[in-house]
Formats: structure tokens, C-alpha cells, sequence
């Protein structure tokens, strides 16, 4: 199989994300890094600061477990469990109206036959 076409823009961001490693680490001063980008020295200070605070944020201890429920995705599984609890019970009101359905049938040929045998 051929491989994945590349995405100009995911390129170019991997790119920055190198320049600003490169600089972070000590490898590249942040004048060549903002000239490699084409970037004023204080864009390229704004790229260092935004990434440096994204990597903390991801690698921050968060709560255990899975993230709360936001409140509408409460409400559709709410409505998801009704919509289930509501198709059950129309099944179950269909089978009892069926079988009212065959008594009455059943009860109005008895009477027919009681009626035939008073002639």
C-alpha cells in the first residue's frame, strides 16, 4: 500500500514544533530559530510559551478515570435509556392488545354459538 498523502499544514506545524525543540534544547539560538520560521523574534517567543504550556497541560495529573460527562451528553444517554424502556413497553402493549384482540374474538364466537343453540 502506497503511503499516506502528506498534509501541508500538519508539515508545516511539525516543523515549528522541531524549531522550537531545537532552540528549547539548546541547539539553536532563538534568532536562527525565528529566521528559519520567518517569524519576528516575539511571534517566535509566542510559539515557544504556547507550546511549553500545552505540554504541561497534556502531562498535568488529572482526576482518575474518565473525564466527566458534559450535561447534554447526560441527557442523550438519559433519552437513549427511555427511548429503549418506551420501545419495550409498546412491544409489550402490542402482544396485550393482540391477546385482548383473540379473546374478545374467542368470547364473540361463544356467544354466536350460545345464540345458535337458543334458536
Amino acid at each position: 500500500m502506497g503511503q499516506k498523502p502528506l498534509d501541508p499544514q500538519r508539515e508545516e506545524m511539525k516543523h515549528k514544533l522541531a524549531v522550537v525543540t531545537k532552540v528549547y534544547l539548546g541547539q539553536m539560538t532563538a534568532v536562527a530559530g525565528a529566521e528559519e520560521l520567518k517569524v519576528s523574534r516575539n511571534t517566535f517567543y509566542e510559539y515557544q510559551n504556547t507550546l511549553l504550556d500545552a505540554a504541561i497541560r497534556a502531562l498535568t495529573p488529572g482526576e482518575p478515570g474518565r473525564p466527566p460527562l458534559s450535561d447534554e451528553i447526560k441527557r442523550i444517554r438519559e433519552l437513549e435509556e427511555e427511548t429503549e424502556r418506551l420501545k419495550e413497553e409498546l412491544h409489550q402493549l402490542h402482544a396485550i392488545s393482540h391477546l385482548q384482540s383473540e379473546v374478545i374474538e374467542i368470547r364473540n364466537r361463544q356467544l354466536a354459538e350460545r345464540e345458535k343453540k337458543r334458536e
